[in-house]
């Protein structure tokens, strides 16, 4: 079960209007198709639980999720064996530090009480004009520590796109915040180089 924000859903700020304004090369598609290829079609089913606008105290309590329920309703219904938020991008504009990893640490506990085993992902980096101007440095690394201390997983992303010359151009739609096709393939690719030893895992179980 996918969790997080738009850049989790693969929102769409060009194409408007579409309901949702979610591109076709979307995370929840493209993780189907990794896993598919993996393990073999019906093995995995990728339940996209995404909202945009979201933080990790709108996934816990259901706002912005589109009567989807809390975080609890969600998981009893879904009944996931594993569930992965990238939450982050829009933590840094409501809360500090601190109040983010008690967020995380409750989403973690929440998601452990219901019977499945979390993952975090780390978010794509904005425009360098925003890494100016914001902490997501200091939030990502509040992931990482919150998932050691934790002993849950997290899926590295944020710093590998600093690699790729002009990644802003490449992986990044014009409004600096959501990637492009070629931005959600990358983050997929990072994401499953660690996802598929987990599921692998799991299945084995």
């Amino acid at each position: 079960m996918l969790d997080g924000d738009s850049t989790n859903l693969g929102y769409n700020p060009i194409e408007v209007p579409q309901v949702p304004n979610q591109i076709a090369n979307n995370p929840a598609e493209l993780m189907q198709r990794d896993m598919d290829a993996a393990f073999g079609a019906g093995r995995v089913t990728v339940v996209d639980e995404t909202a945009s606008g979201s933080t990790l105290a709108d996934d816990i309590s259901g706002q912005n999720y589109a009567n989807k329920g809390t975080l609890v309703q969600r998981l009893s219904e879904v009944k996931p064996d594993l569930v992965l938020t990238n939450s982050e991008i829009n933590d840094v504009s409501y809360y500090d530090v601190n109040t983010y990893k008690a967020n995380l640490i409750q989403w973690i506990q929440l998601v452990q009480a219901a019977g499945a085993r979390p993952v975090l992902q780390e978010p794509n980096p904005l425009c360098p004009k925003y890494i100016e101007q914001r902490d997501d440095m200091d939030f990502v690394l509040a992931m990482d520590q919150v998932g050691n201390q934790m002993g849950v997983s997290v899926l590295s992303n944020y710093e590998t796109w600093f690699s790729v010359e002009s990644w802003w151009v490449t992986n990044l739609q014009p409004d600096c915040i959501h990637p492009t096709d070629e931005g959600y393939a990358a983050k997929e690719r990072q994401y499953f180089k660690a996802l598929k030893p987990i599921a692998t895992a799991m299945l084995q179980q």
